[in-house]
């Protein structure tokens, strides 16, 4: 290969085959439930053609209750179809810019720039940089046309169009802006992490804008030409950046690395670290405390700017307006940010990677010590990073003051008030996620672990719809439900034994778990009780499905997987 584009080219597609192939599932697994609710539509149109010219006949009675089911069944298979499509299309855009980030691939290296051996070899930084660039927009276009054509087309109301040339240009650019941002901070992971995360949330926040309405739409116009100029200045940004790291120029920031180490030295200086499991816990909250937290602030000032300018538009202020903001912020927080605090907090902070390294291994600390500091992290992150999405949601209430009290609107929400609750204690499960996988080490990345917590949940989330869509299935859902109760209880019961013969915990673990599993599943069913009230859900159903919310199996299978971890 004598150009550098084929052979650039050939090596992405030789390391990204599971990428591909796994793109290539979600689309014709889409494309199937849109052709099969596509084709319940039809067949229901052609019917009713002839139901009504039976009517005009009048030669017999009709089949009204067969008419609402075929007519039940229809919508049914098109909100799966578009429910999967939609989010199954977002989960195939993380993976293009996985398979896209051309990035260094040892185990040892981890997320890194683009690998330092190909700078060793006669080929222009620019081919380096446009290549992956042009290969990954292409990817990028053809992937949103094929699920534009295949999978939204037939299922989409006529009257109800894709903006296909904004979505083209939001993933083209949310792309360019992927590729930029990893190549150009490489020595910089917590900084590179914060702005990607951002990223992520205004590419989620985006794409809602074209199906939203009020003072929203107008915000429609303002993003594309944002985007464009994203997508102007990321590959130049690329170039500049990657020109630099290739001469060895951009290594470290001065005065960025003189705050870090002011704060860091503050923060250990108030501390008594006597034992390994407390110093253990202070050097993964340093680690991952200020990156989750710093994300998660600059995502709630964004989207507080875009609803301030939104609202800035010389009318009444909306309630509903502020409402989608804040419901933007809930969703960041808990589908988006939990799941990569959790992944963050089981990873390793010398390599960035899940597997664990020599310096962990053999650091003079029990197994169950080592995960309880994991947890420690992870909740107190998750608890202060409930506090900043709090503080969001009550500056977006500030903001409407203008045209209603605070007291008043509060007031107005107090019907979601246990829809938010319940949110936040949703949280915990997906904050734990995959949690034993993590700490297995068997996950080649952060990047498809977080795909993978995505995918598990969004199953799950399909199948509550399909019983809820369904009230035949939902005597049979019970039986589920108490089943995987007791599949739980009995895979915890074995895991807490067996951590206990390999002395990986104590028994004062074991309880304290075992407590705070009891208290929060009593909280759960008290939310669900109140949520099954308001909503009319099965009261039975909600209060089992409430057993199952709170972690308890994951955290008993934990220490196993991290002891796998310790000594593979």
């Amino acid at each position: 290969m004598t150009f550098p584009l084929a052979a650039i080219t050939w090596e992405m597609g030789r390391k990204n085959r599971f990428g591909f192939l796994l793109l290539a599932f979600l689309l014709l697994f889409c494309f199937g439930a849109s052709q099969l609710a596509a084709h319940f539509a039809e067949f229901e149109s052609s019917l009713s053609e002839d139901l009504r010219r039976q009517i005009l006949m009048s030669t017999g009675p009709l089949d009204d209750l067969g008419i609402l089911e075929m007519h039940a069944r229809t919508e049914s298979w098109r909100h799966f179809a578009l429910v999967s499509g939609g989010f199954l299309l977002g989960v195939s855009v993380l993976v293009l810019f996985g398979v896209c980030a051309f990035c260094e691939s040892s185990r040892g290296g981890g997320f890194t720039g683009i690998p330092s051996r190909l700078f060793t070899l006669p080929v222009k930084t620019l081919h380096l940089v446009a290549v992956p660039i042009l290969v990954g927009i292409f990817l990028v276009v053809i992937v949103g046309q094929a699920w534009s054509t295949l999978v939204f087309k037939p299922i989409l109301p006529t009257h109800l169009p894709i903006p296909k040339g904004f979505f083209l240009l939001l993933f083209a650019s949310s792309m360019v802006a992927f590729q930029a941002l990893v190549w150009t901070l490489p020595a910089f992971p917590r900084i590179r992490a914060t702005s990607l995360i951002t990223l992520i949330a205004l590419v989620v926040f985006t794409a809602t804008i074209p199906f939203s309405e009020n003072e929203w739409k107008d915000l429609e116009s303002p993003l594309m030409v944002v985007w464009a100029v994203i997508l102007a200045v990321s590959p130049l940004a690329a170039w500049i950046g990657v020109s630099r790291v290739r001469r060895g120029e951009w290594c470290e920031w001065t005065v960025l690395t003189r705050v870090k180490d002011a704060i860091s030295n503050f923060l250990s200086s108030k501390r008594d670290l006597r034992t390994p499991a407390a110093a253990q816990f202070w050097m993964e909250l340093r680690r991952i405390g200020p990156m989750a937290l710093g994300g998660l602030t600059i995502v709630c000032l964004i989207i507080y700017g875009l609803t301030a300018f939104a609202l800035g538009t010389g009318r009444e202020p909306a309630k509903e307006t502020v409402e989608v903001a804040f419901s933007a912020i809930v969703t960041f927080y808990v589908f988006v940010w939990s799941p990569l605090v959790g992944v963050g907090a089981c990873g390793d902070g010398g390599s960035r990677r899940l597997r664990m390294s020599a310096f962990q291994a053999t650091q003079p600390m029990t197994t169950g010590d080592y995960v309880a500091a994991k947890l420690k992290v992870m909740a107190t992150v998750w608890f202060v990073g409930a506090l900043v999405s709090v503080c969001a949601v009550l500056a977006l209430g500030l903001r409407l003051r203008g045209g209603e009290t605070l007291l008043s609107w509060f007031q107005g929400l107090e019907g979601i008030a246990p829809v938010t609750i319940a949110a936040w204690f949703y949280s915990i499960h997906v904050l734990l996620g995959l949690f034993p996988l993590w700490l297995a080490g068997r996950v080649q990345g952060s990047t498809w672990a977080f795909v993978g917590v995505l995918l598990a949940y969004g199953l799950v989330g399909h199948l509550i719809a399909l019983f809820e869509r369904s009230p035949s299935l939902q005597s049979q859902a019970l039986a589920w439900i108490v089943a995987a109760t007791a599949l739980k209880l009995g895979i915890a019961a074995l895991a807490f034994r067996e951590n206990l013969r390999r002395r990986l915990m104590g028994r004062r673990f074991v309880w304290a778990v075992v407590g705070v599993w009891t208290l929060g599943t009593c909280v759960s069913i008290r939310i669900m009780s109140v949520l099954a009230e308001q909503a009319g859900w099965n009261e039975g159903l909600a209060l089992a499905g409430a057993v199952l919310l709170f972690p308890l199996a994951r955290i008993a299978l934990a220490p196993l997987a991290a002891d796998l971890n310790r000594h593979r």
